[in-house]
Formats: structure tokens, sequence, C-alpha cells
């Protein structure tokens, strides 16, 4: 392998370092959390409640990620992902989600499902077809979106039966702009068309909000559903026990004939101002010396002379920093 001489050292040096702390984090989380791992409980109610690791518990590169943007006990955060293997068409592809609740006060995995792409129209014979026209990453990222979104109308458990607000979160805009129509497909109509629908019926059921991450950026949550989504291309599935979909695409479809399509607007999730860390601790303005201080609610990185809004009074909990935008109104 050639190397680039044109970099000086010190680049290097600090792309080894990413690199070598990245591989640290994904293999402390292939300890606490191996792929063929399912946890299944004695009643019902305990399938729901596998508690991830703690922020004191997960790697240290991932702790200023682990907050959610919004909670409360009616809310859920549901984070999506599509996968294919050699990043072209007619590869292995799979798609998964994993639900989060944070009505407790400490963010939860409650549910989670995973499963491969399989390109065709929808027949009893096949679960897992919707309507691709073939296996790509795309294809993946909207059968994903498609399975949440069926999960929430038609198999959501007792237990959340009060939920209200949803926040979907995705690293495919791409996706999020074909069910909403903002860009025109030239593939996977049929699936594309009934991601429509469905985002029509959850945004005149629950309120509704998308939100944009970066993928492959160490976002701890995005970073879980590839791997999921990656199982599943390898038509592994890692799912809560009795958690295969019960309803077939033909059954919603079903119920979706005759219903004019109609586009709707994903409301984007603005990040609401914050003045506390999640301890209860009041925020510290502060301006650092140096960049790369990451926003807990924007994800906006800092550079040389930005004011932030911190807290470091117990290291190992709050590791928490939000910009000057999202931080307590001056």
């Amino acid at each position: 392998m050639s190397v680039d001489d044109s970099l000086p050292g010190a680049q290097w040096r600090q792309l080894a370092r990413l690199v070598s702390a990245r591989w640290r984090a994904f293999q402390a989380l292939g300890a606490t959390n191996p792929p063929d791992s399912v946890s299944e409980g004695p009643e019902e109610k305990e399938l729901f409640a596998d508690e991830l690791p703690s922020d004191s518990t997960c790697p240290a590169i991932y702790r200023r990620r682990l907050h959610p943007r919004i909670g409360g006990p009616a809310h859920l955060t549901i984070y999506s992902d599509g996968s294919c293997f050699g990043g072209r068409r007619g590869g292995a592809a799979g798609w998964g989600w994993i639900a989060l609740d944070f009505s407790s006060g400490k963010l939860r995995r409650v549910f989670e499902r995973n499963g491969w792409v399989d390109a065709g129209p929808p027949c009893l014979d096949h679960l897992f077809r919707v309507g691709a026209d073939e296996t790509s990453n795309n294809a993946g990222e909207l059968q994903a979106f498609i399975e949440l979104a069926i999960w929430l109308l038609f198999e959501l458990p007792n237990q959340f039966s009060s939920i209200r607000s949803v926040e979907w979160v995705y690293d495919s805009k791409w996706t999020a702009d074909a069910a909403t129509g903002l860009c025109k497909t030239k593939c996977h109509s049929d699936a594309v068309r009934l991601a429509q629908h469905l985002l029509c019926w959850l945004v005149s059921r629950f309120e509704f909000h998308g939100r944009w991450v970066k993928g492959h950026s160490l976002e701890f949550w995005n970073d879980q559903v590839d791997a999921l989504a990656k199982d599943g291309a390898r038509r592994r599935l890692r799912t809560h026990q009795g958690a295969t979909r019960a309803v077939s695409i033909l059954d919603v479809l079903q119920q979706l004939e005759g219903i004019p399509p109609r586009l709707v607007e994903l409301p984007i999730l603005a990040p609401a101002r914050v003045s506390t860390c999640p301890a209860g601790h009041a925020l510290r303005r502060w301006r650092p010396r140096r960049a790369g201080y990451v926003c807990n609610r924007c994800d906006k990185e800092s550079v040389v002379g930005d004011i932030i809004y911190t807290c470091r009074r117990a290291a190992s909990v709050c590791d928490f920093d939000v910009c000057i935008a999202c931080g307590p109104a001056e």
C-alpha cells in the first residue's frame, strides 16, 4: 500500500489515534453486546426492558452522544438504517431499526427488528418483500422506515399505547425525500408509494418528527442500528422473542387500498434550548482554547473562539456540551 508523503507527521499521528480509538470503541461494544445475543425474559413485560450499558460503561468516545434529543413519558425515539454489502446494487442488503424510551429517566432499548431485503412484489410466501425492484442500500433504508412504520401503526405494544410523539432518526436523506415526495425516484416505485402512505398515516396519528444524522460519525445509536442492518443482510435476525412482523404487507396494502396518496411534510425536529445537563446540573459558560467540542443537541462542532455551555461535575456521567444556540437563553 502506497503512503502519501505529502501529509505532515502530525496529521498522520492524529489519523492513527482516531482509527485506534474507534477500533477500541467497537471492540468494547462487541464485548458488551455480542451479535448473537438475544435477551429473553420469563414474562412479556421483560422482553421490552433490556437496557443497554449506561454512560459509565460505554466507551468514552461515545459518551457525548448518548443523550436523547427530546424525551418524556409519551415519547419514542426510533433509529433506522439500511446496509448493502459491496455498496452496489444486487448485493446482499439488510435493514434494521431500534426503538428507544426515556420515560424512566434512563435511555433504554425497548424494541428492535431487522431483516433482509427481498426484491420483488409483495406476496405471502416472502415475508420481507415490500416492493423493492432490486437489492441496494437505498432499498434497505426505505424498508427500514416501512417496517418501523408498520410496527408503530399495527403492532405497538399495549405498554406504549400512551405514546404521542415519535422521533425518527435516519442517516439517508434520500429515504426522507422519497417518503415526502421531495425527490423523484426512478426505482422502487411500489415501496416508495407504500412509504408515502405510511408517513401520511404516521403524521396524522402521532407528533412525528424527523432528524438526520451523519452516517458512520461515531453516533452511538446510529452505529448500533447499522450493525443491526448488517446482521439483517447476513440473514441473522437479532430480535426479541416473537418480534417477527405479524402483519403481512398484503394486509397493509389492503387497508390502504382506495386511499389516494397524499404527500405530507416531515416536521424536522428543532433542538430546544437547555440550561441543565441530563443529571440536573446547571451548565457553565466556557470558551475552550481548542476546537472539536460537539454539541449534544445539534451536533455542531466548535471552532477555536466559540462559546459553549458545558458540565463536567461527574466525569463519568456529565460529559455534556451544547453550543451557544442550544444553551440557555441569554
